[in-house]
């Protein structure tokens, strides 16, 4: 009889052990996940304030059971007095036991190198990933570019294009939400592709040699170079793929027929989907050295490139860009000699990058997550009776897309120092 109930008792510890496992992991995963959208909200809230960020990271975590199951008992067998039989007595006592050691790595994020990760451009690569993995291009665009840069082939001259909210860059920051709302169209449609272009680069400029050898030609090989004939000589040099945005025959009408107000506001007579789709002809990209971008001899606008934000710029345009962008839309400027901005811009760009604070009347989901800083209150959410199919999941598609980009700013916990950790014992 004792040793069945041991063993019922073993038996119950392996069915609590794999009860336990799932329940552990659900809780684990749903704290890590609400710690860290909540994070991401303070960050952007405290950047809102004009206060500094401070990032906390939570690294490995582990957690290590005991669970055991024992019996004790005693028994004893006491003959009778006529011999002819006997009383036998005893009992026994189980006893079950389960510890839990769960382990949490806490990494803060304040050294050097991290500071550097969020101070320098975003790489062009995190860019062009992600527009291939799907995301909006005007999202993208809104978010990551600080400036769209254009060099006139006649003047030598760089023309800014900047995604900045201010009254005195009304203009311009019209032009650039048309831009992306104009690369959002295209992008639906097919018609903005990214293609990888090569571009061979000398070692030594201005030195050209004989025919190589055989020798020659495998050894450069075997450093990742190549020679390469030019004017009848020969070169040492290195194959670089640069990524290119570029079109893809894109019908004007079809576009016009979404965004109407493309076909209004252009520059010397010609419209403004005219014009931006010849800013886009001969394609555009990301550098890391704009200056040295020569405009395409072909190109009636010449070169143009995007010029990228870092992390913390990223976040701090994303906190703040809010109330700037409702100042402007609330005072609609003239922003040529016949179109106000609400008409320049097309409906689904009429909204900030991301909105953090609501109105009463505004009417939102649940949101996502929310805190309150300062006496104000933050929340991730989007309107609970969109207009529009672009406002459906819009705020929350942001914050998504800025908890990916940071993630991949500061996931390398190898560049962190060396990590606090805190045990929690629990019996």
């Amino acid at each position: 009889m004792l040793l069945s109930i041991a063993c019922c008792a073993l038996l119950g510890l392996t069915g609590c052990a794999a009860s336990r496992l799932k329940v552990d992991y659900t809780a684990y995963e749903s704290a890590f996940a609400e710690t860290s959208n909540r994070e991401m909200l303070l960050n952007l809230a405290r950047l809102n304030q004009h206060d500094p960020t401070f990032f906390f990271k939570l690294g490995q975590i582990g957690t290590s059971y005991r669970m055991q199951a024992s019996l004790t008992g005693a028994g004893s067998y006491v003959i009778q007095g006529t011999g002819t039989g006997g009383n036998a007595t005893g009992g026994g006592t189980p006893v079950l036991t389960y510890e839990k050691d769960p382990q949490f790595t806490f990494i803060p994020v304040n050294d050097d190198t991290t500071a550097q990760l969020l101070l320098k451009p975003i790489p062009a690569e995190l860019f062009y990933s992600l527009y291939q993995q799907g995301w909006r291009a005007d999202q993208l665009f809104r978010l990551m570019v600080d400036r769209i840069e254009i060099r006139d082939p006649k003047s030598k001259t760089w023309e800014i294009i900047r995604n900045t909210p201010a009254p005195d860059n009304a203009l311009d920051y019209t032009r650039f939400l048309r831009v992306s709302a104009l690369a959002y169209e295209l992008q639906k449609r097919g018609y903005l592709l990214l293609r990888g272009h090569g571009d061979f680069v000398p070692l030594v400029k201005g030195v050209q040699l004989a025919a190589p050898t055989a020798a020659d030609l495998l050894n450069a090989q075997a450093k990742g170079l190549s020679w390469e004939q030019k004017d009848g000589q020969w070169e040492l040099g290195q194959e670089n793929i640069t990524p290119r945005f570029e079109l893809n025959s894109p019908s004007e009408d079809q576009i016009l027929q979404d965004m109407p107000e493309m076909g209004k506001g252009g520059i010397a007579g010609a419209t403004a989907l005219q014009t931006m789709l010849a800013i886009l002809q001969s394609g555009f990209s990301i550098e890391e050295n704009p200056g040295s971008t020569e405009p395409a001899p072909d190109s009636p606008v010449g070169a143009c490139h995007l010029v990228m934000r870092s992390m913390i710029g990223l976040m701090t345009a994303a906190a703040q860009e809010q109330d700037g962008f409702d100042g402007l839309l609330d005072s609609n400027p003239l922003v040529d000699a016949t179109l106000h901005m609400k008409d320049a811009v097309p409906g689904i760009e009429q909204r900030p990058i991301l909105r953090l604070a609501w109105k009463p009347e505004d009417g939102h989901i649940p949101p996502l997550v929310d805190l309150t800083y300062e006496d104000k209150l933050y929340l991730i959410a989007d309107k609970s009776a969109p207009a529009t199919p672009e406002e459906l999941s819009w705020n929350r598609d942001v914050f998504r897309l800025i908890s990916q980009i940071t993630a991949q700013v500061t996931v390398d916990i190898s560049k962190f120092p060396l990590p606090q950790v805190l045990q929690l014992h629990t019996d």
